[in-house]
C-alpha cells in the first residue's frame, strides 16, 4: 500500500503527504521505503539497514500485523520499538484502511487499534488508524460490502439497492462478488480499486489525515 500498488508515484500516499506538509508551509522531504508484499521482518531489516543513515526525523511504520501470525502483537510491537531505536528517530504507526470487502479485516480492525494503541501508547508511539476515516468518507458513496447472519451483500449506496446476495462462508470472499466487479466496471467501493489497495482519491485522504496528525506533533 505504501508503495502505490494501482497508482503513479506521485500519486501513492507518501508523494501525497510530501505535497500536503508543503502547503502546510513544512519544508520536509518524504521518503517511500515501501516494498509490495514487504513483512514486518522486512520492514525492519530496512530500518536497521537504511534508516540511521538517512538521518530521519520520523520514521512513519504503515502496517497492520500479520494476520497469519499467532502472535502478531508481539512481533509487530517489537520491531517497531526496534525500528526507533536503529533509526535513531521517533515512529508514528499508520494501521492502513480496512475495505469493507476484506472480510477478515473487517472483524479485526477495531482490536488491532485497540490492541497496538495500548502495547505503544506507553512507549510514546501513536497509533493512526484510517479505516473509521475511509469508511466516513465513503458513506452514500458507490458499494459496500455488508455482512449478516450466513449472508454477504453488496450494497448500492447510493441508488440503495443490493445489487447481489451470497452465502457467507467465512473469510473468502466468494466468487460470483469477483465476477460482479468484473462484469459491472461501474459497481465498485469509493477509495479503493480493489479489496486491499485504496485509488488516487483514497491515497490523498490517507495523506492528508497523516499530514493533520504531523502537524500536532
Amino acid at each position: 500500500m505504501t508503495f502505490g500498488w494501482g497508482v503513479e508515484e506521485s500519486e501513492a500516499w507518501p508523494a501525497r503527504l510530501e505535497a500536503h506538509l508543503g502547503e502546510r508551509g513544512v519544508d520536509a522531504e518524504v521518503l517511500n521505503a515501501g516494498v509490495p508484499g514487504s513483512r514486518v521482518e522486512g520492514m525492519l531489516g530496512w530500518c536497521e539497514e537504511m534508516a540511521a543513515a538517512l538521518e530521519p526525523d520520523l520514521v512513519i511504520w504503515a502496517r497492520r500485523p500479520g494476520w497469519n501470525d499467532p502472535r502478531p502483537y508481539n512481533r509487530y510491537v517489537d520491531a517497531v520499538r526496534r525500528c526507533g531505536v536503529a533509526a535513531e528517530a521517533p515512529v508514528l504507526v499508520v494501521l492502513p484502511p480496512v475495505s469493507t470487502f476484506d472480510l477478515h479485516g473487517g472483524r479485526v480492525w477495531r482490536q488491532e487499534q485497540e490492541g497496538l494503541t495500548a502495547r505503544l501508547g506507553p512507549t510514546g508511539v501513536e497509533v493512526v488508524e484510517l479505516t473509521s476515516v475511509f469508511r466516513s468518507a465513503q458513506q452514500g458513496r458507490g458499494e459496500v460490502l455488508r455482512r449478516g447472519e450466513g449472508w454477504l451483500r453488496v450494497y448500492d449506496q447510493e441508488r440503495d439497492v443490493v445489487r447481489l446476495q451470497v452465502t457467507d462462508r467465512g473469510d473468502v470472499l466468494p466468487r460470483t462478488i469477483h465476477q460482479l466487479f468484473e462484469a459491472e466496471p461501474q459497481v465498485r467501493e469509493a477509495l479503493f480499486f480493489d479489496d486491499g489497495h485504496p485509488d488516487e482519491a483514497g491515497y490523498d485522504l490517507m495523506a492528508r489525515v497523516v499530514a493533520a496528525r504531523l502537524r500536532l506533533r
